[in-house]
């Protein structure tokens, strides 16, 4: 649950247990909560993407500020509304994010998936 946004979601088991943090400093975002799930936390070191939270997440819009955005239409299929608000799914580029073989890559695309399953939760409280 996100109190401070009336919203909920479900956690799926692949991404183990997860906390949020909100990053304001987005600048494309006017509010973002990252996520650290303890599935990311067994990550190699090596790996580009934090262990202690992001780069998944979920920016949160007003329906005008998500208008005005300029998100593409595929961006904005993938995008939910919940009350007042617009929320979409932050992610990052799977195969750039580790350079150590299938395995990883694997590894990461089960927590992307992990993530979209959450995303797709999103309900109110």
């Amino acid at each position: 649950m996100v109190n401070e946004w009336d919203v909920k979601f479900t956690t799926p088991e692949s991404i183990g247990e997860i906390s949020y943090a909100f990053d304001n400093d987005i600048i494309y975002a006017p509010s973002a909560i990252l996520f650290k799930s303890s599935a990311q936390q067994n990550l190699p070191n090596e790996c580009e993407y934090p262990q202690d939270g992001g780069p998944w997440g979920v920016f949160r819009y007003s329906t005008t500020e998500f208008e005005n955005a300029g998100y593409d239409d595929s961006a904005k299929s993938t995008a939910k509304q919940v009350g007042d608000f617009v929320y979409i799914r932050t992610y990052p580029y799977i195969e750039s994010g580790c350079d150590l073989g299938s395995e990883v890559v694997d590894d990461l695309r089960n927590l992307d998936n992990g993530f979209k399953e959450l995303f797709k939760s999103i309900d109110a409280i």
